[in-house]
């Protein structure tokens, strides 16, 4: 499950694990067995606890992390309030994966107004991770527009990227409106 992933990367312990669990999905876990899918996850995927464990250093080190982009966030508190340094290594960790996230879709956004501006397109918003924008009616050629513009430009202007940068989209008469269907 997708929630499972993501709070285990963003350092959540077993038992704020079972109470998001049971508060999101309404699965009822106890707190051992929430450890055992944390540990289990670790022996899986031991790259993420290296990750974490490199994160968490460079934050205590350095005051600050990077996002795998090369901008910074700061974090001097941890260098002198060891009290403070569990919550900050976590919003250390955390930092480097959205904001990375969050330079990537700004990216993204910009190469997506170059691409539909001259359709006579236009952005109107963002939320979070979406980019709302839109077209003419009967617009056609978006799909493949899209897709060169978000995952390929992506690939090649991020090629250290480990996975694909992936997206979906939604079409409709206003945010709130929008079904996962698009042709070209």
């Amino acid at each position: 499950m997708k929630v499972r992933v993501v709070t285990t990367i963003f350092c959540m312990g077993a038992e704020s694990l079972a109470k998001q669990l049971w508060a999101d999905m309404r699965i009822k876990v106890t707190d051992e067995e929430a450890q055992d899918y944390l540990n289990q996850f670790f022996v899986t995927y031991p790259k993420v606890q290296d990750y974490i464990a490199n994160t968490q250093n460079m934050a205590s080190t350095f005051g600050y992390t990077t996002t795998f982009t090369g901008r910074r966030r700061r974090f001097p508190i941890i260098q002198y309030n060891r009290g403070m340094q569990g919550r900050v290594s976590r919003q250390a960790v955390n930092a480097r994966i959205q904001s990375t996230s969050s330079d990537l879709v700004q990216r993204n956004m910009i190469e997506l107004h170059k691409a539909i501006r001259p359709l006579g397109g236009r952005l109107i918003l963002t939320v979070h991770d979406s980019i709302g924008f839109q077209v003419p009616k009967g617009t056609r050629g978006m799909a493949t527009l899209l897709d060169n513009v978000i995952r390929k430009k992506t690939a090649k202007m991020f090629p250290w990227m480990p996975v694909e940068w992936i997206f979906d989209v939604a079409k409709g008469p206003n945010y709130g409106n929008c079904k996962y269907k698009v042709e070209d």
